[in-house]
């Protein structure tokens, strides 16, 4: 048997060439070149964009001055994507281990990243390369940065804390011991049950010399420029406190004055300490009994650590207010507590307090601030949210914290993206309706990163009208115009598809866009179809047209009613009044079937890829094959009454239920969809009339013919080892096949020649492709299983090997282009012809072509006759398969492009199907996500990278598409304020009086940054641009004074006296500084003369009994009396010293 099915299907392929090679003889059409101007060495990968994230983020990080957002991934993805104003970039890390920490040098172009491995890295954004590395000593717990400096402080597990030189990427030799150990006794040494863990750091709003210094059971103050501890904080200093005595210490928060600071700890207790009282708390918070006040015991006892806190204020409100995470039980609240109080409150109970709500719990949160010193915490415009999904969500600080859109690729993880479906090369008309900017777009507030710059071959669009449609966690629909290489969001036209279904179990399996009304279908797994109509901006009228209004209303109304009775009338005329004549719109009798095991909302499998063919598993008895007449108001349609809104965007128009999951959906015009379901039926539905043109089980009929044949075509079949598999298989022929393609083209049908209508094509997975004709679907075509074999067009070689298994859209055959007709007709055949019971061939004046895929060749076929004209071989062992095929052009020339299963693109010319060229793709490509790859026909490829990120390729460049990307993180003309510090010492009297002068010198100077520089290790270094100044002036300098000894040297006695000339004028500047000074010190000891004439004066005219009470004060001020009195003595000496010298060095000049 073997060896006769091995003689029958080297039978069928003699007979197959010669009838294509008879074809071909007849029509040179048929067989001439099309690939002529495509290249090889053309063929190359330039990327064009990316989209997403590799992964989920972990750590966040934001610089107000240069307006940049930093995040970096979870663990195991060493990567940092820094992101600016329509432009991001990707930093790839050397290391695996996870980020701990990321810390801008705010203003400058440094980006300080910790790893969990504790290794000290600062990255250069101007290089995007790492600047240095440095491995710290011990574990690190904590960090904080001294804004405007170079300085970060580091703490470690082991109690002490480092300085680390951002600048040298070094660290400094200023080291802060082991506070807690040092201030412990011997006995609570011995009995130590707290760890040395430094738990948090925080530098003071305004004063660089104080550093606070949290660990466990003690927080300090810790004064940088004499190396001692001011003060000290703890529970145990109090017996009020006795029950929190146990508590540890979890987080602080400076208030932005700088005069208290809230502590939290892991009881759910956070305490207000003043500064200048380090023996109890001024006001204690447990949040449970402010925010859950009917929680019960086992509430109280399960209470969460106050984890993270911070403290900032709206100085236009004069209103502070604390934002704490954690504290009370997840389980009752999720999201951040917010204490308000009056900044002039002192250490009064909280005004007011208020819960930010959160879709889930957080993980931790950053304070997005306006102004980078105080700690960012003045006028803060935002905060930032990570949650415990690794999930950014930002939200403004108003009273009703608005959520703040964020960078596209962000928006791929809130909520976690699914799947995507890359929709290239829509008609302008539709692409325009879609995109347009509306009022509802204008309005949406974003999030304000301004930084970055781009170079002038940077591209921000290319010429393309693409679309790109994501599915997100929970069947959240998004929308984008990829025609922007950094994506630009259409916020209008997201749809949450379970606010319109009954079933929250259902997940989405397909979608279809029409192009030529911007109708959106999607099918779900539970068999509905939900069909959304495009709305535009409507404008709103004014209140003065109302009447004109409402007559246009009426209007519009009656020529509605006007039109519905002419419709009706022809209904009437078209089906003659009779029952027996009406369209038989047919329709299988399918038993409710649900699906047993539904998709969670986080799997992602290949079951539940709404763009991945899976098994359809059909039970016989379950579906019957007897057709019933459905009235045109069929139960199956559900119409939504269009709301009335003015928002643009995708609205709910009509609800289908059928009886299995939805898994093609394709629009044919403006009114007509096809679908496939899960379990082999194919309906074609009119949308807008909500009728049921038609109906069929196609692969249940299929396999019922198959099975009344009771044995398999081998004379259809060319392929001996796959026969020999299907003989040895019996299990694969108790199964239906199951549908693997639905496509629509406009082409010739085999029953006419000339007239080219719309063929609908249905691919099953045993190789049998079915054409139904639209025009006679719409006569009321009926099929039975008697007559299906009527509409089988093609029976391909490829087979599938495993029926059962789920095949992507391309390795199935289908029909991935059309320009190809023929026809089979009555007319007389040649005997030749006859012989092998084919038509004779009849020339046509534009023959079309369609080209069919499968796992391992490709077959071309002329349309109409349906003869296959040349096939191809690709797949050689069955590893690999091909998974997306796309006629590409290019100069003027087509060629076939194949996606393989092992990430290769390889092309053929066409169309005799001759190697061109074979290249790789990207090696971070997801193979197993390629059967959401998208190839377009203008060259490009979209493929997945990451978990959440896809990058666009372009494998055939055009100069028209030529994209360069040039992007520069740093500004350098976005330039960090003076230190508060710097402004505060430029603002002080030049002038001080003397009671100024007695009363500063009990205090010391605020520590200025050059102090602070001096304390950290590093030598005084010039600035560098007073340096370059210097230089510039002495070269000047130079170069004027070679001129002018040149002209001395030509002038002779002229040349002395100008030169005579320039040292007076040097000598009359510096007389006249020296008198500027002179006047200057003159009037500052005139002053101070008179100042101390007045106080002996006041002290003259005092009464005797003003003299008389003895007291300390007195005895010191009766002191200073007679210091005084010998201060303006010796001032007055001074002074009169000062003017003979001054007299005596100005005659000496003179």
């Amino acid at each position: 048997m073997s060896l006769l099915n091995k003689i029958s299907g080297f039978a069928q392929r003699a007979k197959e060439n010669v009838v294509s090679k008879t074809f071909i003889s007849k029509d040179r059409r048929l067989a001439k070149p099309l690939s002529e101007n495509i290249k090889a060495n053309e063929i190359y990968f330039e990327k064009i964009s990316t989209y997403g994230l590799p992964s989920t983020i972990n750590v966040i990080a934001f610089d107000c001055i240069s307006g940049l957002l930093a995040v970096a991934g979870v663990l195991n993805n060493n990567y940092i994507k820094i992101f600016g104003k329509g432009v991001s970039s990707m930093i790839k890390l050397p290391t695996s281990a996870g980020i701990k920490y990321l810390q801008f040098k705010i203003g400058y172009p440094t980006l300080i990243v910790i790893d969990k491995c504790n290794v000290i890295m600062t990255i250069d954004l101007r290089t995007k390369s790492i600047q240095h590395a440095l491995q710290a000593q011990a574990i690190i717990t904590s960090q904080t940065y001294c804004t405007g400096t170079d300085w970060l402080f580091i703490g470690y597990a082991n109690g002490f804390i480092d300085v680390f030189d951002i600048t040298q990427g070094l660290m400094s030799s200023y080291q802060i011991p082991n506070l807690l150990q040092d201030t412990q006794s011997e006995q609570e040494e011995r009995e130590r049950t707290t760890n040395y863990i430094v738990v948090d750091l925080q530098m003071h709003p305004t004063d660089l010399n104080i550093l606070l210094i949290g660990y466990e059971s003690k927080v300090f103050i810790w004064n940088i420029r004499e190396s001692s501890i001011r003060r000290s904080f703890s529970l145990c200093k109090s017996d009020k406190f006795i029950s929190c005595q146990d508590a540890k210490l979890t987080c602080f928060a400076w208030s932005p004055d700088g005069i208290r600071f809230v502590a939290g700890y892991d009881d759910g207790y956070i305490h207000l300490w003043d500064v200048k009282n380090g023996n109890k708390p001024s006001v204690s918070h447990k949040l449970s009994e402010n925010f859950s006040p009917n929680s019960t015991l086992e509430d109280q006892t399960s209470l969460e650590p106050v984890y993270q806190i911070a403290w900032y204020s709206n100085e236009a409100a004069q209103k502070s207010y604390i934002v704490i995470a954690g504290g009370v039980n997840p389980s009752t609240l999720q999201g951040l507590r917010i204490l308000e109080f009056d900044q002039n409150n002192g250490t009064k109970e909280a005004k007011k307090q208020t819960i930010v709500p959160l879709p889930i719990d957080l993980s931790h949160f950053l304070i997005l601030s306006s102004n980078p010193y105080y700690l960012g915490m003045r006028d803060p415009f935002g905060i930032a949210i990570l949650g415990i999904d690794h999930c950014l969500r930002v939200y403004g600080l108003e009273h009703d914290f608005p959520s703040l859109k964020l960078p596209p690729a962000l928006e791929f993880i809130g909520p976690n993206v699914h799947n995507a479906c890359h929709i290239p090369q829509l008609p302008m008309n539709i692409f325009e309706k879609i995109v347009t900017s509306t009022n509802y777009e204008r309005n949406v507030r974003y999030l304000p990163i301004t930084g970055g710059l781009t170079g002038p071959e940077h591209v921000y669009r290319i010429a393309s009208n693409d679309l790109l449609v994501t599915i997100h966690q929970n069947e959240i629909v998004k929308f984008w115009n990829a025609s922007y290489t950094a994506l630009r969001p259409l916020p209008h036209l997201t749809i949450d598809c379970l606010q319109d279904i009954d079933d929250k179990n259902a997940f989405l399996y397909c979608l279809d866009v029409n192009k030529i009304d911007g109708t959106l279908s999607i099918g779900f797994s539970n068999g509905t179809i939900i069909v959304y109509e495009f709305q535009e901006d409507l404008e709103v009228p004014d209140q003065l047209d109302f009447k004109l209004r409402s007559r246009n209303e009426e209007l519009i109304n009656n020529c509605e009613n006007t039109l519905q009775e002419i419709s009706d009338l022809l209904e009437d005329m078209e089906t003659g009044g009779s029952d027996s004549e009406k369209l038989p719109h047919e329709v299988e009798n399918i038993t409710n079937h649900h699906i047993s095991t539904q998709r969670k909302q986080n799997e992602m499998n290949s079951d539940t890829n709404p763009f991945l063919s899976s098994t359809a598993s059909v039970d016989e008895s379950q579906v019957l094959l007897l057709p019933t007449h459905v009235q045109p108001n069929s139960s199956i349609f559900n119409k939504i009454d269009k709301q009335s809104c003015e928002k643009a965007g995708f609205f709910t128009a009509l609800k289908i239920t059928l009886h299995s999951s939805v898994k093609y959906i394709i629009s044919i015009g403006q009114s007509i969809i096809s679908v496939a379901t899960d379990d082999g039926q194919l309906y074609v539905l009119d949308i807008h009339k909500q009728l049921v043109l038609f109906s069929h089980n196609v692969a249940q009929s299929d396999y019922q013919n198959s099975t009344v044949n009771s044995s398999v075509d081998f004379s259809k079949t060319d392929k001996p080892s796959e026969l020999e598999g299907i003989d040895n298989t019996e299990n694969e022929q108790n199964k239906p096949a199951f549908i693997t393609s639905l496509k629509a083209f406009n082409t010739y049908s085999p029953l006419k020649i000339t007239a080219i209508t719309t063929q609908l094509y249905v691919s099953l997975s045993n190789g049998h492709v079915y054409s139904f004709d639209l025009s006679l679907i719409r006569k009321g075509l009926k099929v039975t299983r008697e007559n299906l074999n009527t509409h089988l067009a093609f029976k391909l070689d490829s087979q599938l090997s495993d029926p059962s298994a789920s095949v992507p859209d391309g390795q199935s055959p289908f029909a991935t282009d059309l320009n190809c007709a023929g026809n089979i007709t009555d007319h007389n055949t040649s005997k030749r012809m006859a012989a092998i019971g084919k038509a004779d061939y009849r020339h046509q004046e534009n023959p079309h072509m369609i080209i069919f895929v499968s796992i391992n060749c490709v077959n071309i076929y002329l349309s109409g006759f349906n003869i296959k004209l040349y096939s191809k071989e690709v797949i050689q062992n069955q590893e690999t398969k091909i998974v997306r095929g796309q006629i590409v052009s290019s100069n003027d020339s087509v060629c076939l492009c194949l996606l393989l299963s092992d990430g290769k693109l390889v092309f053929y010319s066409l169309p005799v199907l001759d190697f061109i060229f074979e290249v790789n793709l990207p090696s971070h490509c997801l193979l197993d996500k390629l059967q959401e790859a998208s190839i377009s026909s203008d060259g490009r490829i979209v493929f997945w990278t990451g978990a959440y990120e896809i990058e666009q390729y372009s494998f055939i460049p055009k100069n028209e598409t030529k994209v360069t990307e040039q992007v520069f993180l740093f500004d350098p003309q976005r330039n960090i304020p003076p230190h508060p510090s710097t402004l505060l010492q430029q603002q002080q009297r030049p002038n001080k009086s003397w009671l100024d002068a007695v009363t500063n010198a009990f205090q010391r100077e605020p520590l200025t940054l050059n102090e602070l520089n001096l304390l950290m290790g590093r030598m005084p270094v010039e600035d560098h641009n007073e340096v370059r100044k210097k230089k510039i002036e002495a070269y000047k300098a130079k170069i004027e004074h070679q001129q002018n000894t040149s002209n001395s040297k030509n002038e002779g006695l002229g040349g002395v006296f100008s030169e005579l000339g320039v040292k007076m004028n040097e000598r009359g500047e510096r007389l006249n500084q020296l008198d500027k000074k002179f006047q200057d010190m003159n009037a500052a000891s005139g002053d101070f003369l008179k100042a101390v004439k007045d106080y002996n004066e006041r002290q003259v005219r005092k009464k005797w009994w003003e003299f008389y009470t003895f007291s300390p004060m007195k005895a010191f001020t009766s002191g200073w009396r007679i210091t005084l009195q010998r201060m303006e003595n010796a001032c007055a000496f001074i002074s009169t010293n000062y003017v003979r010298q001054a007299k005596e060095l100005y005659c000496n000049l003179q």
